[in-house]
């Protein structure tokens, strides 16, 4: 560290599991988002086929029914590292 608050440029003490379990937030740099807005929304539009094709979500459920459980059965396993939860859409 180099003094500055809020500055750590070293290992974390601690994994991205711990985080997890405790629920904690972490926020990294400073971004100005009014002023990239939409110059950032221009290049996720030209870009969309590319992002939709992203496969961070691995189970996509339309809401809370019995297909839920073995959903969150697999993410607790390890098997899966996102479910979206998308009730009352289509």
């Amino acid at each position: 560290m180099n003094g500055e608050p809020g500055l750590h440029n070293g290992d974390m003490p601690f994994s991205a599991g711990e985080c997890y379990d405790k629920n904690l937030q972490l926020e990294f740099g400073c971004c100005p988002v009014a002023t990239i807005f939409d110059d950032a929304l221009e290049v996720l539009v030209r870009n969309k086929e590319a992002v939709e094709n992203l496969s961070f979500i691995d189970v996509v459920l339309p809401g809370l029914d019995d297909s839920y459980a073995d959903a969150l059965r697999r993410f607790d396993a390890g098997e899966v590292n996102k479910v979206i939860f998308r009730p009352n859409c289509t």
